[in-house]
């Protein structure tokens, strides 16, 4: 098994979040937002995947508690991006699954431009993109691509308001923040038709 069982991942996640606080500059999330984010992505797989039965809901809070792993490594400091970090590391451990999500999170699409991560290293970024370019995303992708999006560190939101949220913290130009925003929704439509229901009633944003 390519991903570790849920209390392993408790394990890993309190290794982070441990190493995320040795590191941390007074600019940046507070670990114990880190923490909650990461268990509010976990839940929102979790109850995204009970309503697929071609998916695994263990996996997919397992995946979610980890996707942000990279960030046990300051990546200001060392000038790194956590995905790329995060796909190292678990790649190391025999968690290639989880490698995996650390490196798709954060792209949605995978012909993604360098300007709309500006701040991420150029280098990071196009190591990213030769690892992608013959990478099909399955569902457990898309799943934490769309979970990531509807977490603040307060609970579940609409992918209206995490895109107003995302526009204001990193300054981003409004035709990314549409562009991002029109990818985000297709990927809420694709999970409507997978859950079966409008997910938004299921986590209960609306």
């Amino acid at each position: 098994m390519s991903y570790p069982k849920v209390s392993e991942a408790f394990s890993l996640l309190n290794i982070l979040i441990d190493g995320y606080s040795k590191q941390f500059e007074e600019d940046s999330v507070a670990p114990s937002l880190l923490r909650q984010h990461s268990l509010l992505v976990a839940t929102c797989a979790e109850i995204l995947a009970t309503k697929i039965p071609e998916m695994d809901s263990k996996k997919a809070y397992a995946l979610g508690l980890l996707h942000d792993y990279g960030k046990v490594v300051n990546e200001k400091q060392h000038k790194l991006f956590h995905g790329l970090s995060g796909y190292k590391i678990m790649k190391e451990l025999g968690y290639d699954d989880v490698a995996r999500i650390c490196l798709t999170h954060t792209f949605i699409d995978k012909n993604f431009k360098y300007e709309d991560y500006a701040p991420y290293p150029k280098s990071d970024l196009t190591e990213c993109k030769k690892l992608l370019k013959d990478l099909d995303y399955d569902d457990y992708d898309k799943l934490i691509q769309l979970s990531d999006m509807m977490v603040s560190v307060v609970g579940f939101k609409t992918l209206k308001e995490r895109m107003r949220f995302i526009q204001n913290k990193y300054q981003l130009c409004c035709l990314t923040v549409k562009k991002k925003y029109r990818q985000v929704l297709k990927l809420k439509e694709y999970f409507d038709k997978r859950c079966k229901c409008d997910i938004y009633k299921l986590l209960g944003v609306i």
